[in-house]
């Protein structure tokens, strides 16, 4: 089983949970009664991503006679963060969660050779990320132990496994990045509050603003115009 049938399979079940909770749910005595007036909290997260690239191919693609297509294909990593929550008001929370996200994507290319047979050349592309994500939460009214929220919001990151002075050599294939990344993100999520905690499973999707291709006209690298980062992560943080 792929980490996409994973993803899949733990959004459905997370999915199903919400609503069981949201809609079966009996008048409770509450936990955690006064916890959200709190002017800030802290916590942690732990979270699993899926990442990948969305290509721009340059124009002048067909020039590579040999190379027939070029396609990114996800794979998972882990997050680790702290979570800094401001209280802004009864429905808003203002989020900074620093985290040290683990990320890998692949880039295969097709290739023809002189025999007019075809390959494949992948290219997994790994990240170590420092990410500063400030995000809005707007919150929905609190049933009994749980309330749903959609967040909202920016990322700056850091990528501290760049490889940008790699060079293409034969078949060795190398992917140049930027260090630094700027994304849009945007999500949902369920507050279950605790006897001790609250745990909050969330689902986040994010996508990159900036080119982070650094452009060296390498032989297969040099048909892709522009890459920017897309990621998905369920998230799960304990404040």
């Amino acid at each position: 089983m792929n980490f996409m049938r994973i993803l899949k399979s733990i959004i459905t079940l997370g999915l199903i949970l919400i609503f069981n909770s949201l809609f079966a749910q009996r008048q409770k005595v509450l936990n955690l009664a006064t916890y959200d007036d709190k002017a800030y909290h802290f916590g942690f997260l732990l979270g699993i991503n899926s990442t990948n690239f969305q290509i721009k191919y340059t124009t002048q693609i067909k020039q590579y006679d040999s190379l027939m297509a070029v396609i990114a294909k996800p794979a998972g990593g882990f997050n680790l963060g702290i979570v800094t929550n401001a209280r802004l008001g009864q429905y808003f929370d203002l989020r900074l969660i620093p985290q040290l996200s683990f990320a890998e994507r692949n880039v295969v290319f097709f290739v023809r050779d002189s025999q007019g047979a075809y390959y494949e050349l992948k290219k997994p592309v790994e990240s170590t990320f420092i990410d500063f994500p400030l995000d809005l939460k707007y919150k929905s009214e609190r049933l009994n132990n749980a309330r749903a929220y959609l967040v909202m919001g920016g990322k700056y990151s850091l990528d501290l496994a760049t490889n940008k002075r790699a060079k293409d050599s034969g078949d060795q294939v190398n992917i140049k990045l930027k260090r630094h990344s700027v994304s849009a993100q945007f999500g949902f999520g369920l507050d279950f509050y605790t006897t001790y905690f609250k745990f909050s499973p969330e689902l986040k999707f994010g996508i990159g603003l900036n080119d982070v291709l650094i452009k060296d006209g390498g032989p297969y690298s040099g048909s892709i115009n522009k890459l920017f980062n897309k990621t998905w992560l369920i998230g799960f943080t304990f404040e």
